[in-house]
């Protein structure tokens, strides 16, 4: 594993962006720095017994901690809507200054969704399968919207009372497809179909190095459409 120093450089770096886009209060960016840092060394036997070799192991350990930038983000951001900013950690020009938090992610959601509604193809049944991917509640319509008629036997499929396996989801996603759109998919061709829709979505995201988005904060926004 890398020296801790450099684990640190990562995390700041990771945090640094996110506050510039005001997801991270200012306030609290050292302190999700170093929970970050605090969980990677928790995890990093299994971290590095995960790591592949097909990627530097820089680019493995930014990816790795990214996500638990995500996590605590997903976490403490109910909290960080209810508290005020505090003198000594903001002061009032800074203040001023700072994107505002709501403002920042209604604009990625808007984004997001006029993303999904452009995908003329597949888009309303992309829409749905990322709901129930990162189980999310669905919107209201969205899966009559798909499904139509079906809609009913829709929501008995795609139904996650219980707590299932990656594979799992990949089969029910396989049995909603087949079903609402008279088709014989195998699992694998859903996963491959699903995996690259997600991949084409970031990319969209992420033009021009605009954003940072990663499956994770996917999950977050999709979480804040109302």
């Amino acid at each position: 594993m890398k020296h801790i120093s450099e684990i640190s450089t990562i995390a700041d770096a990771i945090v640094k962006r996110y506050i510039a886009r005001g997801i991270i209060p200012i306030a609290y960016g050292d302190d999700i720095c170093m929970a970050m840092i605090e969980s990677f060394l928790l995890k990093k036997e299994a971290i590095n017994k995960n790591f592949n070799r097909k990627s530097k192991i820089e680019t493995y350990y930014t990816a790795v901690l990214n996500r638990m930038c995500c996590e605590q983000i997903r976490k403490e951001f109910k909290h960080w809507k209810n508290t005020e900013p505090i003198d000594n950690q903001i002061n009032e020009t800074t203040s001023a200054n700072l994107p505002d938090l709501d403002l920042i992610i209604k604009q990625e959601v808007t984004l997001l969704f006029n993303i999904l509604d452009q995908m003329t193809i597949d888009g309303k049944r992309f829409k749905v399968m990322l709901f129930f991917y990162y189980n999310v509640p669905f919107l209201k319509g969205i899966i009559e919207h798909w499904a139509t008629e079906k809609s009913l036997f829709v929501y008995d499929i795609l139904n996650r009372k219980e707590k299932i396996t990656k594979d799992e989801v990949y089969e029910k996603m396989k049995d909603a497809i087949n079903y609402v759109e008279e088709m014989n998919k195998k699992r694998d061709a859903i996963r491959m179909w699903f995996t690259s829709r997600v991949s084409i979505l970031l990319t969209i995201l992420n033009k021009d190095d605009r954003a940072y988005h990663t499956k994770e904060t996917i999950a977050l926004l999709l979480e804040r459409k109302k």
